[in-house]
C-alpha cells in the first residue's frame, strides 16, 4: 500500500506541475558539473563605470570577461570571480549540468546550494594558488573553471521558471571533487535550460531598468591655477588613432623648470558617430584595479575617477579634481571631451613624457552606466610644446658631444664620408675636429639626445668661445690622436663628449638648422663626469642629409648584386619565371647570367637596396664594361652553375654579388626603368668582400611589373579551391545557406560538389586569391572538363564523404583544393560574373601538393558578398505569389524540390476552391522513390501519401498506417490522380501528378496553410526511407516552417520509466525469485521479489496515466493502436497479478504433513503464467514504444537502429538470465530433493516470515 501511495504522489506531480521525472523534494540527488555564482544584481565596473545589472548567468556574460557567455563557456570563469568578488560569492552558487541545449549551446541549470560557505570551502584548495585570493591547490589544479560533485537534498523544487530559481534548491550539501562522480543510480534533478541574452554585454536602457549611475560629487572650486604657470598650446598638433571611431588629440608641456612637476597633458578625446559618456584611463599593467579615468558625460562635469575591482569608488575626492579646461559636447555627430591634467600628481599615476604609457579607453550610453566599447592602448607621447621658454640671460648646463659645424653641414664626417656625423658623433676623430682648419674654425655645437625618429642627434647649443672648446678637447683627447692632446691612454680616441655651462647671448634664428641653436657666451667645458643639476634645452632636429646628387665625373663605389638588363626588362628570371627578377637577385643562375646570349648581349646592371614600399630592388647603376662584369662572374661563380665558372666548392650557385668602382661618364634619362641610371666607366668588379669607403648612388626604383594578360593558347596553372558554378551563382551554399559560397570555399562539402546533379552540371570554376576589399575569392578559371574535375575530386574527399569518394582518413572532409593546368580556350566577356572568366581546355586536375612554377591569372573579383535579405512576415489572407497563375516552388531540403500549382475552376473561388487540383512536381537529386504526404497532426500515422516509384513506374496513393505493414495502398475507387509520371533522368527522380484538392474521406488540402510530410527511399524499389520531415505550407503565400511535435519530453520520461519498471524491476523481481538458491536463506528473496514488482507497479501507474492525459492533450483516440491496446490489457493484467499476489493463498507450515491445496497449486501455476506473459509483452511493448517515438519526433535511422539495438541486447541478457539460470537452478533444485528433500525450497515466504500456513 505504501507503494501504491508513493505512485499516487508521483502521478499527482506529473499530472499538475510537470517538473520533470528526476527526483522530488526530500530525494538526495548527485550532480557533477560547473559551479557558477548567480549574482542577480551587483555594482560592478568595467573601465571604471559601475551599474547595477544581471551578471554571470543572469548578466549571460563573465564579469571579469564580458567577451565569454557564462553559460557556455563556464570552464572560463575565473577562481578569482567566483570565490573572491562579494557581489559574487554573496549572491550563491548553482551548480551547471553537463546537458547543453542544442538550441543555444549553452549549459543548462542544475540546482542551487543553499550552503555557500561550503561552497567557497571546498573551492579554494580546488583552485590553483595566486588565482584566487586565498587558493591552496597546486600547480595541478585549474585556473579556471571549478567542476566538482554535488550531494544534496532537494528542499524546494523552484517557481518553474526558465531562469535561475527555476531550480530546486538543495541543503544539506557535500562538494566533492569531481572525480568522485555519481552512482549510476543516483537520482538527478530536471535541466533548467536559459534563452540566449539578447547581447553579450548589453548598453543597459534608463527607461528599461533603474542603473545605478555614479553620483555627480560636491565639486571643489575649480584650481585658479596649476602649480606654477603653464598653459596649453593653442593648437594640439599631436594625435594618435585608437581605433576607427576614437582618436585623442594631444599635446604636451613639459614641467619648468624640470622637477617641477608641472608638466601638462593637454588632451581632446574625439569619438565618431557616438552620443554618450566617454572615459581615458591611466593604468600600470592593463587592469581595471588601481587604475584612475577621466569621464565626460555630454552636458556635464569631467571628471576624475577611481577604478577598482568590478566596483567603482566613484569619484575621486574633491581635493584631487584638479582638473582644467574641461568640457564634454557633442558636434556633429561626435562626443568630444576636453581636459587638461598634470602629468604628475600625489597619490595618482603619473604620465610619462618620454617612456611609454599604458592607457585605456571606453564609452557607453546616455547615462553613465556600463560601456559598449573598451580598448586598451599604449603610447609614448611626442612634445608637442617648447620645452623651455628660453631668455637671453638664462644659464644653462648640458653634457652631450661637442661636434664642429663644418661636418654638421656636411652630414658627413670630413675623413669618413661613409659616417653620417649626427648619428655617430662618438666615431668622430679628435684630428679632424682640432687640427682641420675648416673644421675648428667653423666653429662648434653642444649637441643633444637623438632623435627617435632619424636616429640622428638633435642640435643643441652653438659655443662662442672656440679657444676654449679646443683647449679642453687637446686636454681630453688622447695622445697621439690629435697634433698637440695630452691625454693618457685612458682617454678617448674619438668622440668629445664634456659638460658645457653658459649664459645664452642670444636666441637662434628657427630654423632646423645650425642657426637655429642659441649661442652660449662665458663658457666652461668641463669633464663630462661633471653632473648638470638640470639640464635646459630646446634641441634642434635637423633631417637626414640628402644624399648628393651624383655628377659626371664622380668616383663612385656601390657593392650589391649585378643583373642583366634583359631579365630587368622581363620582369622575372629567363630561366624561373616563378620568381620576380628584382625581388630575388641572390637566386639568378649564373648560366643565365653569364652564359646565355639575350641575357650577356643586353649589359648589366648593378643594383642598390630594396624599396620598403614594392619590396623590390633599385637600380644603380649600369656599368659600360660587358668583358669585365663576365670575367669576374666566371671567377665568382661554382664550377658547374656556369659553362665556364671556376669558383671552388665555396663559391656561390646563384646570385652575383660584387663591389664595383668606377667613374660617372653620363647620368640616366630620367625614367624609372634602366635608361634612368647614370652609365659607370673605367670600372673594377671587384669580391663583395671588398668594402666601400662610402656609397653614392641615386637609386631608381621601378614600379612593380603588372601581369602579362593571358591569351588564347596560354599554358596556364593556379592552385586554389574548386567550386561549381551553381553556388557561385547562388551566393552561398546549396546545403548550408548559413555560409557565403566565395567567403569559405574550404567548408564547401564533396557531397554538393560531386553528387548533387544542379552543382556537377553547372561546371567549375578554379578560384583566385581573396579580394582584400570583401574578403572573399576572386573567380579564376572555368574548367571545360567536369569529368575530369569529378573524377579527381573523388579520389580526393575522404570516403563517405560523397558516394563515390575513395580518399582514406587523411583526406579531407570539405573543401576541395587542386593544382589546374591547361590551355586557354576563350577569354571571358568583360563581365565580373562567371562568364567574365577565361576558359581552360585540356586540363590536368592535380594534388595541390603539386607547385606551378608560375601562376598567372588575371583575378576577376565579384562584388560585395549579398546581404541576407529577411523576408517580411507574411499575412496568409494577402498571397505573396500567384500559385494559381504561376508555378511555386518549396526546397524541401538541399536535395529535394517541390514545385506546385493550383488550378482553380471557373465557377469557384480560391477561398471556396470547389472542384481544384493541385500539380506538383518532386525533384530528387538521386534514384529513390520519393513521397509527399498529406497530415493532419505531422505524424507518419494517419497520414496520407503520394508516392513514385521508379522501380515500378507507378504513382499511387497510399494510407500510412504504421511503421510494420508501413503504407497500404489505397482501393482503386480512390486513385484519382491523373498527369502522373516518374522517372530517372540525368541521375534525378522526378515525380509529377495532379490531385483533387478535396476528396470524400481524404484529408482535405486548402489554399492556406497545409501540414506535409516528405520522404525519399534508399532505392528505386518501395520500402524504408533514407530521410524524411513534416512541415507547414501555406499554398497560396508559399510561407512555410518545419512542424514542431509537442510534448517531447512527456513521452521521453513514459518510454524511461517503463523500461525502468519493464525492462528492469520486473526481470530483476523474476529472476530473484528462480535465484533465491544464491541468496542467503530465509525470506530475503521474496522481500527482493516483493519490493521488485511493487516498485514496477507505482511506475507503471504513472507511465499509463501520462499516456492517458497527453493523448487527450494532443486530441488523440484513447486505446486506438497496437501500443494502445497492449498497454490496456498489460494494466488490467498487472492489476490482477498484484492483487493476486496479496491475496495468495497460504502453505502449510514446514513442518506441518498437511499438503498444498489445490487452490494454492492452481494459483502457483497462474501466478507464473501471468508473470511470464506480462513480461513478454512488456518486452514486446518498449520495442514498439521505441518505434512510435522515432515516427513521432522523426529521429534518425541511425539513432533509432542504435537504440533499438541496445534494448534487444539488454532484453536477451534479461530472459538468458531468467530461462537458462532459472532452468539450471531448478534443476539442481530437483536433484538436491530426491535425495535430500528441502521442505523450505516450496515453503511459503509468509510462513518464512512468522506467518500462519
Amino acid at each position: 500500500m505504501k507503494a501504491l501511495h508513493q505512485a499516487a504522489l508521483l502521478l499527482s506531480t506529473i499530472l499538475s506541475s510537470q517538473h520533470g521525472v528526476h527526483a522530488w523534494v526530500g530525494d538526495e540527488v548527485c550532480i557533477t558539473g560547473y559551479i557558477m555564482d548567480k549574482c542577480k544584481r551587483a555594482i560592478f565596473l568595467l573601465i571604471g563605470l559601475s551599474l547595477a545589472n544581471p551578471f554571470c548567468i543572469d548578466l549571460g556574460f563573465l564579469l571579469d570577461d564580458p567577451s565569454t557567455m557564462t553559460l557556455k563557456n563556464p570552464e572560463k570563469h575565473s577562481f578569482h570571480c567566483l570565490l573572491d568578488v562579494p557581489q559574487c560569492k554573496d549572491s550563491g552558487y548553482l551548480v551547471l549540468t553537463d546537458d547543453k541545449d542544442e538550441a543555444t549551446a549553452m549549459h543548462c541549470l542544475g540546482a542551487r546550494l543553499e550552503d555557500t560557505d561550503a561552497v567557497i570551502a571546498a573551492g579554494l584548495p580546488a583552485g590553483q594558488e595566486g588565482y584566487c585570493t586565498d587558493c591552496t591547490g597546486d600547480a595541478s589544479k585549474p585556473e579556471r573553471g571549478y567542476r566538482a560533485t554535488i550531494i544534496g537534498t532537494i528542499k524546494d523544487m523552484g517557481d518553474g521558471t526558465d531562469g535561475v530559481t527555476g531550480t530546486p534548491i538543495l541543503e544539506n550539501i557535500q562538494v566533492l571533487d569531481e572525480s568522485v562522480g555519481c552512482a549510476w543510480d543516483a537520482k538527478t534533478v530536471e535541466p533548467v535550460c536559459m534563452a540566449l541574452p539578447p547581447t553579450l554585454a548589453p548598453s543597459p536602457d534608463p527607461t528599461d531598468a533603474p542603473t545605478a549611475a555614479i553620483p555627480p560629487p560636491t565639486l571643489a572650486p575649480e584650481p585658479e591655477s596649476l602649480p606654477t604657470t603653464q598653459t596649453c598650446p593653442d593648437t594640439l598638433g599631436e594625435s594618435t588613432e585608437i581605433d576607427s571611431s576614437s582618436t585623442l588629440h594631444y599635446a604636451i608641456v613639459p614641467s619648468n623648470p624640470p622637477g617641477s612637476g608641472n608638466g601638462l597633458l593637454c588632451g581632446r578625446l574625439e569619438v565618431d558617430d557616438h552620443d554618450g559618456w566617454i572615459g581615458f584611463g591611466i593604468s600600470e599593467d592593463q587592469k581595471m584595479a588601481g587604475s584612475q579615468a577621466i569621464i565626460g558625460v555630454p552636458g556635464e562635469d569631467v571628471l576624475k575617477y577611481d577604478l577598482g575591482f568590478y566596483v567603482v569608488a566613484g569619484p575621486m575626492s574633491e581635493d584631487k579634481q584638479t582638473l582644467t579646461d574641461t568640457e564634454c559636447s557633442q558636434e556633429d555627430g561626435k562626443t568630444i571631451m576636453k581636459f587638461t591634467k598634470l602629468l604628475v600628481e600625489d597619490g595618482e599615476i603619473p604620465i610619462s613624457e618620454e617612456e611609454t604609457n599604458i592607457f585605456l579607453y571606453a564609452s557607453g550610453g546616455a547615462t553613465l552606466a556600463h560601456h559598449s566599447k573598451r580598448v586598451i592602448f599604449e603610447m609614448a607621447f611626442k612634445s608637442s610644446a617648447p620645452r623651455f621658454d628660453l631668455e637671453v640671460g638664462s644659464e644653462v648646463c648640458i653634457t652631450n658631444y661637442i661636434m664642429d659645424q663644418f661636418c654638421i653641414n656636411l652630414g658627413h664626417f670630413l675623413d669618413d664620408d661613409s659616417t653620417m656625423t649626427l648619428e655617430h658623433p662618438e666615431e668622430h676623430s679628435f684630428h679632424c675636429l682640432l687640427d682641420v682648419p675648416r673644421c675648428k674654425d667653423s666653429g662648434y655645437v653642444v649637441l643633444t639626445d637623438k632623435d627617435e625618429e632619424t636616429g640622428m642627434h638633435c642640435l643643441g647649443y652653438r659655443l662662442e668661445d672656440t679657444d676654449a672648446v679646443i683647449a679642453a678637447g687637446l686636454a681630453a683627447g688622447q695622445n697621439g690622436y690629435c697634433t698637440d692632446c695630452t691625454g693618457d691612454a685612458s682617454a678617448p680616441e674619438r668622440g668629445f663628449r664634456a659638460t658645457v655651462k653658459g649664459t645664452v647671448k642670444e636666441l637662434g634664428d628657427g630654423t632646423d638648422g645650425v642657426t637655429g641653436t642659441p649661442v652660449l657666451e662665458n663658457i666652461q667645458v668641463l669633464p663630462d663626469t661633471e653632473e648638470c643639476a638640470v639640464t635646459i634645452v630646446n634641441p634642434v632636429c635637423m633631417a637626414p642629409p640628402e644624399p648628393a646628387p651624383v655628377e659626371v665625373g664622380d668616383e663612385v663605389c656601390i657593392t650589391n648584386y649585378i643583373m642583366d638588363q634583359f631579365c630587368i626588362d622581363l620582369g622575372h628570371f629567363l630561366d624561373d619565371d616563378s620568381i620576380m627578377t628584382l625581388e630575388q637577385p641572390e637566386e639568378h643562375s649564373f648560366h643565365c647570367l653569364l652564359d646565355v646570349p639575350r641575357c650577356k648581349d643586353s649589359g648589366y646592371v648593378v643594383l642598390t637596396d630594396k624599396d620598403e614600399e614594392t619590396g623590390m630592388h633599385c637600380l644603380g647603376y649600369r656599368l659600360e664594361d660587358t668583358d669585365a662584369v663576365i670575367a669576374a662572374g666566371l671567377a665568382a661563380g661554382q664550377n658547374g652553375y656556369c659553362t665556364d665558372c671556376t669558383g671552388d666548392a665555396s663559391a656561390p650557385e646563384r646570385g652575383f654579388r660584387a663591389t664595383v668602382k668606377g667613374t660617372v661618364k653620363e647620368l640616366g634619362d630620367g625614367t624609372d626603368g634602366v635608361t634612368g641610371t647614370p652609365v659607370l666607366e673605367n670600372i673594377q668588379v671587384l669580391p663583395d668582400t671588398e668594402e666601400c669607403a662610402v656609397t653614392i648612388v641615386n637609386p631608381v626604383c621601378m614600379a612593380p611589373p603588372e601581369p602579362a594578360p593571358v591569351e588564347v593558347g596560354d599554358e596556364v596553372c593556379i592552385t586554389n579551391y574548386i567550386m561549381d558554378q551553381f553556388c557561385i551563382d547562388l551566393g552561398h551554399f546549396l546545403d548550408d545557406d548559413s555560409i557565403m559560397t566565395l567567403e569559405q570555399p574550404e567548408e564547401h562539402s564533396f557531397h554538393c560538389l560531386l553528387d548533387v546533379p544542379r552543382c556537377k552540371d553547372s561546371g567549375y570554376v578554379v578560384l583566385g586569391d581573396k579580394d582584400e576589399d570583401t574578403g572573399m575569392h576572386c573567380l579564376g578559371f572555368r574548367l571545360e572538363d567536369t569529368d575530369a574535375v569529378v573524377q579527381a575530386g573523388l579520389a580526393a574527399g575522404q570516403k563517405g564523404y560523397c558516394t563515390y569518394c575513395t580518399g582514406d582518413s587523411s583526406k579531407p572532409e570539405r573543401g576541395y583544393r587542386a593544382t589546374v593546368k591547361g590551355t586557354v580556350k576563350t577569354l571571358g566577356d568583360g563581365t565580373d560574373g562567371l562568364t567574365g572568366t577565361p576558359i581552360l581546355e585540356n586540363i590536368e586536375v592535380l594534388d595541390e601538393s603539386v607547385v606551378c612554377k608560375t601562376t598567372t591569372v588575371p583575378p576577376l573579383c565579384m562584388g560585395a558578398a549579398p546581404t541576407p535579405v529577411i523576408p517580411p512576415a507574411i499575412d496568409p489572407g494577402v498571397p505573396a505569389k500567384d500559385c494559381t497563375s504561376q508555378q511555386c516552388e518549396e526546397q524541401l531540403s538541399p536535395d529535394y524540390l517541390l514545385r506546385y500549382q493550383i488550378e482553380v475552376p471557373s465557377d469557384t473561388t480560391s477561398e471556396e476552391c470547389n472542384g481544384c487540383t493541385i500539380s506538383m512536381e518532386l525533384i530528387y537529386d538521386g534514384e529513390a522513390w520519393t513521397a509527399l504526404a498529406f497530415s493532419n497532426d505531422g505524424q507518419m500515422i494517419g497520414s496520407e501519401a503520394v508516392i513514385g516509384n521508379p522501380g515500378d513506374g507507378t504513382v499511387l496513393k497510399y494510407n500510412l498506417v504504421n511503421k510494420d505493414t508501413g503504407t497500404q495502398q489505397m482501393p482503386e475507387s480512390q486513385q484519382t490522380l491523373s498527369n502522373t509520371s516518374v522517372e530517372v533522368k540525368d541521375g534525378q527522380t522526378i515525380t509529377k501528378f495532379t490531385k483533387i484538392m478535396k476528396e470524400s474521406g481524404e484529408i482535405e488540402i486548402t489554399t492556406g496553410d497545409n501540414t506535409f510530410l516528405w520522404a525519399y527511399g534508399l532505392g528505386t524499389t518501395l520500402g524504408y526511407h533514407a530521410d524524411r520531415k513534416s512541415f507547414e505550407l501555406n499554398l497560396s503565400s508559399g510561407a512555410s516552417e518545419a512542424v514542431s511535435v509537442p510534448n517531447k519530453s512527456a513521452w521521453l520520461a513514459h518510454g524511461i520509466l517503463a523500461f525502468m519498471a519493464w525492462g528492469v524491476l520486473v526481470p530483476f523481481a523474476v529472476q530473484s525469485s528462480l535465484l533465491r538458491s544464491l541468496l542467503p536463506s530465509g525470506p530475503i528473496w521474496f522481500k527482493l521479489h516483493r519490493a521488485f514488482n511493487s516498485t514496477a507497479y507505482a511506475l507503471f501507474i504513472v507511465i499509463f496515466a501520462i499516456a492517458v492525459a497527453y493523448t487527450g492533450k494532443e486530441g488523440g483516440t484513447h486505446f486506438n493502436n497496437g501500443h494502445q491496446k497492449m498497454g490496456l490489457a498489460m494494466f488490467i493484467l498487472a492489476t490482477f497479478q498484484v492483487v493476486g499476489g496479496a491475496l495468495r493463498p497460504h502453505v502449510p507450515a514446514p513442518d506441518s504433513e498437511e499438503e498444498k491445496t489445490q487452490v494454492r497449486k492452481m494459483w502457483e501455476v497462474g501466478h507464473r503464467v501471468f508473470g511470464a506473459a506480462l513480461l513478454a509483452c512488456g518486452f514486446w511493448q518498449m520495442s514498439k514504444g521505441i518505434e512510435l517515438f522515432a515516427i513521432k519526433y522523426s529521429v534518425s535511422e541511425d539513432n533509432e537502429n542504435a537504440l533499438t539495438i541496445a534494448y534487444w541486447v539488454w532484453t536477451g541478457v534479461m530472459a538468458a538470465i531468467i530461462v537458462l539460470g532459472g532452468g539450471f537452478f531448478k534443476s539442481r533444485s530437483s536433484g538436491s530433493d530426491t535425495n535430500n528433500a528441502t521442505p523450505l525450497a516450496d515453503a511459503d515466504p509468509d510462513a518464512e516470515e512468522g506467518e500462519a500456513p
